[in-house]
């Protein structure tokens, strides 16, 4: 499962890194650009909700969390989503319903803020979880199989967030 745990952190690490405006930058036909920046900020608010899910709730009998890496493991409260933005997050995303409609309005909701302040959070969060690794789990979360590219995690999160002392 690391595999699927690190992939989850690569594709938010690098949409921090690319952001969904480049569609629009390069000159696509504006309805293509469109659908494509939607679909990926989309995309990026999966990842990040799965990461929640691993980082903060304790698994069922067929999810994964970090305490399956790390016994015991908790993550402090500085870095937790609360449950109330955790669940505007998921309804979002999830429901067609008058919350979703607020996110393509002036109203009270605004993805790109939400994102700005959630997903930081998250990757922080994520930071921290590979600090209390052991080696061997450390090592698999670095290249988890001979045919996947090595890639140091916290590097990433270092190059999109800055450098955070939360060892």
């Amino acid at each position: 499962m690391v595999v699927h745990v690190r992939y989850e952190v690569v594709k938010l690490i690098n949409f921090v890194r690319m952001s969904n405006h480049w569609p629009h930058a390069i000159g696509l036909d504006p309805e293509i650009a469109q659908f494509t920046s939607e679909s990926l900020l989309e995309a990026s608010l999966i990842h990040s909700r799965n990461l929640i899910e691993f980082l903060q709730y304790k698994p069922g009998k067929s999810e994964v969390a970090a305490t399956d890496y790390v016994i015991g493991f908790e993550l402090p409260d500085e870095y937790q989503v609360g449950g109330r933005d955790y669940g505007s997050l998921s309804t979002r995303l999830t429901h067609i319903g008058l919350d979703r409609l607020s996110a393509s309005t002036d109203d009270d909701f605004r993805w790109d803020q939400y994102f700005a302040d959630t997903v930081p959070k998250v990757l922080r969060g994520f930071r921290y979880f590979v600090r209390q690794l052991n080696d061997h789990y450390a090592a698999l979360f670095t290249q988890p199989r001979a045919d996947l590219p090595w890639i140091d995690v916290i590097d990433g999160i270092d190059f999109v967030l800055g450098p955070h002392d939360d060892s």
